[in-house]
């Protein structure tokens, strides 16, 4: 096949991906449990209903950008985290209970079952404080 050839084909696979990409499903953000107006964030990132001192759901604050404190969050909320389900939620709550807070990222690295691309999953969506 000569290069005009190769061009042609490579332009044909580009174009159904770009179609591809517009009928890809998405998931719609997650809703706090008040008015739009009424969303206020933290310095910390944490999304919260003005005048309600109640947090919202972990998906609704990691869908506005907020992170997760690894040494506050529970099992559960830990286990919605991308990347993380119910048995490494359980391997990090166990282990911060035996060895106390997490300090850094070395630490939690070393927790059974998170390695480098866990880590770095863990990373984009909570913080250690």
């Amino acid at each position: 096949m000569n290069r005009t050839g190769w061009l042609s084909s490579l332009l044909v696979v580009l174009a159904g991906l770009g179609v591809a990409v517009q009928r890809w499903p998405t998931t719609p953000p997650p809703e706090l449990p008040c008015r739009a107006d009424a969303v206020r964030v933290d310095a910390r990132g944490v999304a919260r209903c003005a005048g309600e001192g109640a947090l919202p759901s972990t998906e609704a604050r990691l869908g506005l950008g907020g992170r997760l404190d690894l040494n506050r969050a529970d099992e559960a909320a830990l286990a919605k985290l991308p990347g993380v389900g119910r048995s490494v939620a359980r391997a990090l709550i166990e282990e911060r209970e035996a060895r106390g807070p997490f300090l850094d990222w070395f630490e939690v690295e070393a927790v059974p079952g998170v390695g480098p691309t866990r880590l770095r999953a863990l990373q984009a969506s909570a913080e250690i404080h």
